[in-house]
């Protein structure tokens, strides 16, 4: 057995935000803050607002957009993946 007075280390998390409705990106993700949001219906097609290199789905949070202004203190330790649909 593991003596608990031995792991000094700090338990890794890992959360996962899923959202089936959608957000509205230019406040959620980095870089797509000062974008126009497109008027009408896309096709069920998720396009992204900013410049995006397509084979490029880890993010690091260098600009935080307002919604993810909380995570300021943290966003050292946070990695955001996109593009997994």
């Amino acid at each position: 057995m593991v003596d608990a007075h031995a792991v000094s280390a700090s338990a890794l998390r890992m959360v996962h935000f899923y959202v089936p409705i959608g957000v509205v990106r230019r406040g959620f993700f980095p870089g797509e803050a000062d974008h126009i949001i497109p008027k009408g219906n896309l096709g069920g097609v998720m396009r992204s607002l900013g410049e995006q290199d397509p084979h490029q789905s880890l993010k690091p949070l260098d600009g935080l957009t307002p919604t993810m202004e909380p995570l300021e203190g943290l966003k050292d330790q946070i990695t955001l993946i996109t593009g997994m649909d």
